[in-house]
């Protein structure tokens, strides 16, 4: 089988490219024959390089290996060296597609304080530190990536005779790298507002994505819901949402997810009248949900909060004993929700696959604090303080940013 990279423009000029496979997780494996390292005057060491097999278990950006080297010569008198990566990793970065199945990018020798990378003989000891933008050009040909350093050069430091060591402080790169798998790769190309994959990946649970920013939007299954126990703990108040619009962005992989949310077609319910539909609104102002996941999945299970950007803000919920009450912005009932954290009942679950991946989300959270602002004990319900309750579902999916 093969494989393929995926170009994914980014914001402005700038653009990247991901190494995509047919199905995660795939093995790959990543061969060049030889490398060939270039100084001033002819000097030059060339090494056989070991095949490296590593697993890519989702789409990549950057695509890290820790070759090894054996059999280094230097062309001069044929003596041997030995090139160590110390610790150091080739990040190969895959840019923007040139033309049909060609591909610039960049490699990197990270991450950085890695190493130094070592290249010694009897003659001179050299060291290179980790370095960034050697240029690549990729190619998609027969199922597999290729990528080609042709003449990037790298600087580093040298310890010996000027004699033994001359023109080899800085060193030009010479190699092919073939990347092949157990399941095809490819290079697709999509640019910003474009779907992009939105998704919890397992192990340590991270929200995640193909490529970052993902710009997220959700919109609710059926109704959101809030509320307070009435007077004496007896029944419920209850405010109901019908258009609920959910947003955030995620810029990389991480346990934690911020959501805005835009309320519409609210309702509230008193536990007094049940049967009365009487207007409701509620307003984030500077606050946002928050989202842990917890380190188990799938499936996948978190707790949430509010975080709020202004020190003494609040989510405000409200409730009007009529239209006309609205309009003049004179409450029925006044609730505040205060930064919180740590409820409990969050359930996660990705659907859809690729681009149109996304991750439905199920709150159901009890113990919310809750501060009565305004409105009797009789129409609103329990004297502070309180809980209450907040649920409902989203399916959030993303677009490249």
């Amino acid at each position: 089988m093969a494989l393929a990279l995926s170009a994914m423009a980014g914001v402005g000029s700038a653009s990247a490219s991901y190494l995509v496979a047919e199905k995660y997780p795939s093995e790959v494996e990543a061969d060049a024959p030889t490398l060939q390292l270039t100084g001033a005057g002819g000097f030059g060491v060339l090494c056989e390089v070991s095949p490296v097999k590593t697993l890519l278990g989702e789409a990549e950006s950057t695509f890290p290996i820790e070759p090894k080297f054996t059999g280094c010569k230097w062309n001069t008198l044929g003596h041997s060296a030995t090139l160590s990566m110390n610790g150091c990793d080739l990040e190969f970065k895959p840019g923007p597609e040139t033309s049909p199945g060609a591909f610039k990018g960049t490699l990197d020798i990270g991450p950085p304080g890695c190493g130094p990378v070592t290249l010694n003989d009897a003659f001179c000891k050299r060291s290179y530190a980790a370095q960034k933008g050697l240029a690549v050009s990729y190619a998609v040909s027969g199922g597999n990536v290729k990528a080609t350093l042709s003449g990037a050069s790298i600087s580093g430091k040298t310890e010996g005779s000027p004699s033994g060591c001359a023109g080899s402080s800085t060193l030009s790169l010479y190699a092919t790298w073939t990347f092949d798998a157990i399941s095809a790769l490819d290079i697709e190309q999509t640019v910003p507002g474009q779907p992009v994959g939105f998704f919890v990946s397992g192990g340590e649970p991270l929200f995640n994505a193909e490529a970052f920013p993902a710009e997220l939007s959700g919109q609710e299954s059926e109704y959101h819901r809030f509320t307070v126990p009435g007077i004496g703990g007896s029944g419920i108040n209850e405010v109901l949402c019908t258009d609920v619009e959910t947003s955030g962005t995620l810029s990389a992989a991480s346990s934690s997810l911020a959501l805005s949310a835009d309320y519409g077609l609210c309702a509230y319910f008193s536990y007094l009248s049940p049967e009365t539909e009487l207007p409701a609104d509620i307003e984030m102002n500077t606050c946002r949900y928050t989202v842990n996941l917890l380190k188990t999945g799938p499936p996948f299970e978190g707790t949430a909060g509010v975080a709020c950007e202004v020190g003494g803000d609040a989510i405000e919920v409200t409730s009007y004993g009529s239209a006309q009450k609205q309009a003049e912005g004179k409450p029925l009932c006044h609730w505040r929700i205060t930064p919180q954290s740590g409820l409990e009942g969050v359930s996660l679950a990705n659907f859809g696959a690729e681009h149109a991946q996304g991750v439905s989300a199920d709150f159901d959270l009890k113990g919310v604090a809750v501060t009565r602002v305004s409105g009797t004990i009789v129409n609103c319900g329990k004297a502070n303080p309180f809980v209450g309750t907040y649920s409902g579902d989203t399916s959030l999916t993303g677009i490249l940013g």
